[in-house]
């Protein structure tokens, strides 16, 4: 599973592409143990309206309510894309405004995480 999340038309490409295989986007309802899942800032599900990392901060907290996961590792990147279709700068993936951050570095992070055994449910009053 990830997070990526290229446009509306186009499903998960490129974490597919290298794992291989069909990936789905996250989902933690349908998180099983043994799943693997990849959080990236670069091409993030932005449906919850916020930053990239901020998205990446929420996935991981949420998923450690409900699993026993852990972290099998973060990558740190900088790009400096030449054409206007890898923005890691929210808001201008796929919009006019990306031609003008063409030659500016941007930061990304990729965090790989190994879902393990799910968590009791919290008892609800």
């Amino acid at each position: 599973m990830s997070n990526e999340h290229y446009n509306d038309t186009i499903p998960i490409v490129k974490t597919a592409f290298w794992a291989g295989r069909d990936v789905t986007e996250v989902n933690c309802d349908s998180l099983q143990p043994g799943d693997v899942l990849i959080l990236s800032s670069l091409y993030a599900n932005s449906s919850l309206n916020a930053d990239a990392t901020v998205l990446m901060d929420y996935w991981a907290r949420k998923i450690l309510t409900q699993f026993k996961a852990r972290p099998l590792q973060e990558f740190d990147s900088a790009i400096m894309p030449l054409l206007p279709d890898v923005m890691s700068i929210r808001g201008t993936h796929g919009s006019p405004l990306a031609w003008f951050f063409r030659y500016q570095w941007q930061n990304c992070v990729t965090q790989v995480w190994a879902i393990g055994e799910a968590l009791p449910a919290a008892a609800t009053p």
